[in-house]
């Protein structure tokens, strides 16, 4: 079963279906280093000196200001999405990062202030858990939950298991040794049929959080990501072929958004009907094959030629 949450993202929902459209229509027609301690003061000083805190988050009354929220891999498409949500819903939220020099040049800044405002940015090598254990033991608001959103770039054997299993693994063992309550793991629909070294060292991690019994878990595994459809239209505008599977009715798309992803993984912290399972998400419509999305796309081409107007 694959739940399926709104979409309240218009914008992007619109942005993402059109890439669909063009990129079919395209195929149609040419085929921490040491840290100090983190106390209440230092958290304030963080947010007072980082660049990142450049807007006013307004959350009511801070109903969530004595818990930490820990979040790995907050670089990532999906991990500056978790960040901001957590901001939001008012946690002490905690970014870690490889690198803070990156996100202090002007691309960095550019790409992570916004959704980093709020938090307070770490250094720290997540595949050295003696570098995890310290920081997270220098936290002295507590830390309530540690959110997984790590993934390796290339998804080769040796990185999977480096990245998406034992660096992960290093996450939910440090927020066990600081008492954490709950760890969510961002995982992948595509899990369920694992063909891929990615996806087996996913499911190796799912089961290894599955064994343990001090951190109550949610394993989220949402389908595919606006991004990662849309990226299809990038590649193809830069001239990349197209791949498409048998006759185009083999596989089928229903991608959710980040914000929406995002909304869904911090809820899972406090609703019991998410709690030690795995949730299978994905967006608010029924799914659509790549020859579905080609007819669709033929349609609006006709409708366009011949002056008709269209609202998406």
């Amino acid at each position: 079963m694959v739940l399926r949450v709104r979409i309240s993202g218009q914008r992007a929902a619109c942005c993402c279906l059109l890439g669909l459209l063009a990129s079919v229509a395209s195929v149609s027609s040419y085929f921490v280093s040491s840290p100090a301690r983190l106390t209440r003061t230092t958290c304030r000083s963080v947010l007072s000196a980082t660049p990142y805190s450049v807007r006013e988050i307004d959350v009511p009354a801070r109903a969530n200001a004595d818990k930490t929220v820990i979040v790995a891999g907050a670089t990532g498409y999906i991990g500056r999405a978790v960040v901001e949500e957590s901001v939001k819903r008012g946690y002490n939220t905690v970014a870690l990062v490889r690198s803070k020099a990156k996100l202090e040049t002007d691309d960095g800044i550019a790409a992570y202030r916004n959704a980093f405002a709020g938090a307070i940015v770490m250094e720290c090598d997540v595949e050295n858990p003696a570098a995890l254990n310290t920081l997270m033991a220098h936290i002295d608001i507590p830390v309530d939950t540690v959110i997984c959103c790590l993934a390796s770039p290339t998804g080769t054997k040796k990185e999977a298991y480096a990245i998406d299993y034992q660096a992960s693994l290093n996450c939910m063992d440090a927020g066990a040794a600081v008492n954490a309550r709950h760890f969510v793991l961002l995982s992948a629909f595509c899990c369920r049929r694992p063909l891929l070294q990615l996806q087996q060292a996913k499911l190796k991690l799912e089961a290894k959080l599955q064994e343990q019994s001090q951190l109550t878990y949610s394993i989220i595994r949402p389908t595919a990501f606006f991004k990662s459809v849309s990226g299809q239209l990038e590649a193809i505008q830069g001239g990349a072929p197209y791949v498409l599977f048998g006759d185009g009715a083999v596989t089928r798309c229903n991608p959710i958004a980040e914000c929406e992803l995002a909304e869904f993984m911090l809820d899972s912290l406090t609703n019991p009907d998410k709690c030690n399972k795995i949730l299978n998400v994905g967006g608010p419509d029924e799914p659509l094959t790549n020859k579905m999305l080609g007819q669709v796309s033929l349609l609006l081409q006709l409708q366009y030629r011949n002056g008709v107007s269209l609202l998406l």
